[in-house]
């Protein structure tokens, strides 16, 4: 008999007001993409943790295989737990590669995920939220945020990776 794979139920937005992090605490992320075709993505991540000392250490390292997106944002996602020298080693092999400052926000009973990028992608801020289906379907878009882009597959990770948010020629000016 065969497991179900799971199933990731997201929506994601553009944060137009940045403030909303402010007097959070985060973590960092690296994440290098090692394989992408038709939708699927592979990725290895390492999580930086900050503790209150303001000492920074390793959190999970994690492999990840993602599967296609449809209309409603659903996707297959299988993650597990890999070795930090294999991970660190793994990262540091691949050119495409995406930094960035993860904080949990909650908002009108809702938690939010946001990604303030660097690097490649300085400038760009993206609320996820995940949920059931049901919830996701019932999201409204905070008030803090601008557009939906959930259906925009240039903002997918694996994609600014590849083709950074700062070499798109709408964003050229914000160099």
């Amino acid at each position: 008999m065969s497991e179900q794979p799971k199933i990731e139920h997201e929506r994601r937005f553009l944060v137009s007001d940045p403030s909303i992090v402010n007097g959070h605490e985060g973590v960092e992320i690296i994440q290098a993409y090692v394989a992408q075709a038709n939708g699927w993505a592979y990725r290895v991540r390492w999580t930086q943790l900050r503790d209150n000392d303001g000492t920074i250490h390793d959190g999970p390292f994690v492999d990840t295989w993602k599967g296609p997106k449809d209309d409603q944002g659903s996707r297959v996602e299988e993650e597990r737990q890999i070795d930090g020298y294999v991970a660190r080693q793994v990262i540091s092999a691949f050119p495409n590669v995406i930094t960035k400052h993860r904080y949990l926000i909650v908002s009108e009973g809702n938690t939010f995920e946001i990604d303030e990028f660097s690097g490649a992608n300085a400038g760009l801020m993206i609320a996820e939220f995940e949920g059931s289906k049901k919830d996701v379907a019932l999201l409204r878009r905070p008030q803090w945020c601008s557009e939906e882009i959930t259906s925009d597959q240039r903002y997918n990770n694996e994609n600014l990776a590849t083709n950074p948010w700062t070499t798109w020629p709408e964003n050229q000016s914000r160099k």
